[in-house]
């Protein structure tokens, strides 16, 4: 098709194409002639004629100075000014409607006009204000209405306010004025006792509940607990409780969860027997009938209700009604994706992004929401034995919407669950770590410092350690490598602050202080990195490796101090700024960092001389005198150069850290002892106490480590040893066996035992044939062992003796 044809379509003829608008300069004249007011005309003259033929700005700016002009002139500006704003409201646009009810407000409650004065001029304009047909407008002025209800008192509302209300509450009026009449009557009833409740607004409730339009009976229905808190448990049974019950067998979703939201919220203001008789009875019925249902968005609002009815209510059921709750609850945590639903209402929102969100997906989250109170409610052998796979499982939610919520709840359901049963919760914290949804994450940072101290046991022996810190370690990646610096500085926070409380120092050292110390080098975000620089220096005054600790040391002051780029060399002067703050003063000089920071005033850049004049106080305070005279003539001089700096901020900047240095006294000692500590010696005595456990634990660690290398060593060579000895033996004893059994055939005095019955057992077996031969056998035996016996009781030991030795020599 070609372009002519193109433009003879019609849809394409009809479109009008955008063109630069051509600008107009106007003279200095014609704005005056425009704009101009008289300079001689009074404040009120002059409001006058702006608000009667000045421009739309200037007419809003007039409404603005109203609070000033009753102030200055009351009467003349109620005479004459306050009528014409009144015309303008009627015809007036959204901004100038905003205006006229912040300014109305201010009158109000800043109390420049009296509650009667009020009363009469303003709350005209408001009423009218509510029945604009724009949305947004009635908005506006049923805010201005709802201010004014919190400051008037009863009888100015009785008599002024609630007449006019009760006029909106008409069939024949729009339905936004029947949902202004609830809202209104909810908050007049904080201010009223239940008699003028029952006498003055229950007709009204009651018709409210009743109203033909569905969005009417929802307001209405969500104001039901706000009025319910006035009345007593008898009233609310006799007045709340039928139309609740009516509500909560509406046609429309919306409404009946709305009703199981109220009773819910009417819950804690209810005895023991009304819970019981009344309560429980009307609550099982509604929730049974919407347990029959396919519908998702029906049993959406039974969800995120089941935790409030069963921690209200559960000290008055038995184990079998409170069985009905954890079977409602395991039914719908499983809710599958496919399952029926009507178009998703709007009740169901709460989080951002809700638009996405299913109906099915929507009431796994308020089961999630739903479960810390069911904790509570039912301990945590219940929690181990019927709701810990459930939570599990939502926790691996396909949804990440439900994951969210499981990352936001896992705080309150670890605060519900006795201290036995805390660790259970070790694997769902350690998926949830390992999500790879940065806003799964984000919703876990508020709780996880507590989640990390409490399941850590702080110090204790805890089991899942290498499984958590693998975790924290995942987390971490996933959110370094995401946009959101927010998280990433809150979540590095975070780690500083736990880690060397719940991880071993060796454990640190192999996963967490590379990966920081990376993230250190090549994060983009300042805050970031100043964060991540503050996480590290904590890894490192907590950690035992020595060796490691003095590298990394080095490191920085290579890497940051001496690097030939600017940021990196600005964020040296930050890790200084944190090591003044983190460790003791004898740390910060033995490790020459006050050299460094005094030779950064020579840096190119201005910037960099800028952050040394806001660390120069700091690095004074840390100076002892007599010892470091010569650092503080050192810093004397720097000073000095950095007020004759090229740059004229940096002259600034040093001029203005002059004062802070000249009250700033660096620490004097004496020979025996420093002078009497204040808060601020008491803080660096206990820090560098603290280094000095820290150091001495590490040192016997290390002197442990090498005995145990040590004795390692020794039992591996004595080992080695022993093996050798037992090869060596097992040589020697094949030759010495074989010398053995030649030296014994020649017949020895000593051996003849032996031998002679080594030759009757042969001659035995081989005359096993025939009798005679085994009886000569066996006299033959008795006659020798009869003449051994003989000559070994003769004393014939020397003889034995001296037949062994010769038996050796006779085998070779």
């Amino acid at each position: 098709m070609s372009f002519r044809e193109l433009d003879e379509l019609p849809d394409i003829r009809d479109l009008a194409y955008e063109k630069t608008p051509a600008v107009t300069v106007r003279s200095v004249e014609e704005l005056d002639k425009l704009y101009g007011v008289d300079e001689n005309l009074s404040p009120i003259e002059r409001a006058v004629h702006l608000l009667s033929s000045g421009h739309d700005l200037q007419r809003v700016s007039v409404v603005s100075s109203l609070p000033t002009l009753f102030q200055e002139r009351p009467e003349e500006c109620k005479r004459r000014v306050f009528p014409k704003v009144k015309e303008l409201l009627h015809v007036g646009d959204e901004e100038l409607q905003m205006t006229a009810s912040n300014c109305f407000k201010t009158l109000l409650t800043k109390q420049i006009l009296s509650h009667g004065q009020w009363v009469q001029s303003i709350l005209p304009c408001v009423f009218i204000g509510l029945d604009n047909k724009t949305i947004e407008i009635t908005e506006i002025w049923l805010e201005t209405l709802l201010i004014a209800i919190d400051v008037l008192n009863i009888d100015v509302l009785l008599k002024d306010v609630l007449p006019p209300i009760k006029k909106k509450s008409d069939i024949s009026k729009p339905v936004s004025s029947r949902i202004t009449c609830c809202k209104v009557i909810g908050k007049i009833s904080k201010k009223l006792d239940q008699n003028t409740i029952k006498t003055q607004l229950g007709r009204l409730i009651q018709s409210l509940c009743q109203d033909i339009e569905h969005d009417v009976r929802q307001t209405m229905c969500l104001e039901l607990p706000v009025i319910g808190e006035r009345l007593s448990p008898e009233n609310i049974k006799i007045m709340i409780f039928p139309e609740l019950l009516e509500l909560a067998k509406d046609e429309r979703s919306h409404v009946r969860n709305a009703a199981l939201d109220s009773f819910g919220k009417l819950l804690p203001f209810l005895d023991s027997e009304t819970l019981k008789i009344s309560a429980y009875p009307l609550i099982f019925q509604i929730s049974s009938k919407m347990l029959e249902s396919d519908d998702v968005n029906i049993v959406g609002g039974l969800a995120k209700n089941l935790g409030v009815f069963l921690f209200y209510l559960s000290s008055q059921l038995c184990d079998d009604e409170k069985r009905l709750f954890i079977d409602a609850f395991k039914r719908l945590s499983k809710l599958p994706c496919n399952a029926k639903h009507s178009p998703k209402p709007q009740l169901f929102g709460g989080l951002e992004g809700l638009c996405l969100e299913t109906p099915s997906e929507c009431c796994r989250r308020f089961c999630v929401e739903s479960l810390p109170l069911m904790v509570k409610a039912l301990g945590g052998q219940i929690y181990k034995s019927e709701l810990m796979s459930c939570y599990r499982s939502l926790c691996n939610d396909p949804s990440p919407y439900v994951k969210q919520a499981a990352a936001k709840c896992i705080g309150s359901i670890l605060a519900a669950l006795p201290s036995n049963y805390q660790s259970l919760l070790t694997l769902d914290f350690i998926n949830l770590l390992k999500d790879s949804d940065i806003t799964v994450l984000q919703c876990l940072m508020k709780d996880c410092p507590k989640i990390y101290l409490t399941l850590g046991c702080e110090g204790g022996k805890w089991d899942h350690s290498q499984e958590v810190l693998t975790a924290s370690f995942h987390s971490l990646t996933t959110l370094m490598n995401g946009h959101d610096w927010r998280s990433q500085q809150n979540y590095m926070k975070i780690l500083g602050e736990v880690s060397h409380k719940i991880f071993s120092s060796d454990q640190i050292g192999a996963k967490l202080i590379p990966a920081v110390y990376k993230e250190l080098l090549s994060h983009r975000a300042l805050p970031v990195m100043v964060e991540t620089a503050r996480t590290l220096l904590i890894f490192l005054r907590y950690s035992r490796k020595l060796e490691m600790k003095e590298e990394y040391y080095r490191k920085i002051k290579t890497d940051l101090a001496k690097s030939d780029n600017y940021r990196k060399r600005a964020l040296f002067l930050d890790v200084c700024h944190h090591v003044l703050q983190l460790y003791s003063r004898l740390f910060f000089r033995q490790h020459s960092l006050i050299d460094e920071i005094l030779l950064k005033c020579s840096d190119s850049v201005p910037n960099i001389r800028m952050k040394v004049c806001q660390l120069l106080p700091a690095v004074k305070s840390q100076l002892s005198l007599p010892a470091d005279r010569p650092l503080l003539s050192q810093l004397e001089s720097v000073v000095r150069k950095l007020q004759s700096d090229s740059d004229e901020d940096v002259v600034a900047s040093i001029n203005n850290i002059v004062i802070i240095l000249d009250r700033t006294k660096p620490v004097m000692e004496s020979l025996t002892k420093r002078t009497p500590k204040g808060s601020l010696e008491a803080a660096d005595s206990k820090k560098e106490e603290e280094e000095r456990k820290i150091l001495e634990v590490a040192e016997a660690e290390a002197l442990e480590r090498q005995q145990e290398e040590k004795a390692s060593r020794k039992e591996s060579a004595n080992a080695k040893n022993k093996q050798n000895t037992n090869k060596q033996d097992k040589r020697s004893a094949g030759k010495g066996g074989s010398r053995v059994t030649g030296g014994i055939r020649p017949a020895a005095t000593g051996s003849r035992v032996s031998f002679q019955s080594t030759n009757s057992s042969t001659s035995s077996r081989r005359g096993s044939g025939t009798g005679s031969s085994l009886e000569t056998g066996i006299s033959n035996v008795k006659d020798r062992d009869r003449r051994v016996s003989t000559g070994s009781m003769h004393g014939n030991i020397g003889a034995t003796t001296s037949g062994r030795k010769k038996s050796i020599p006779s085998g070779k």
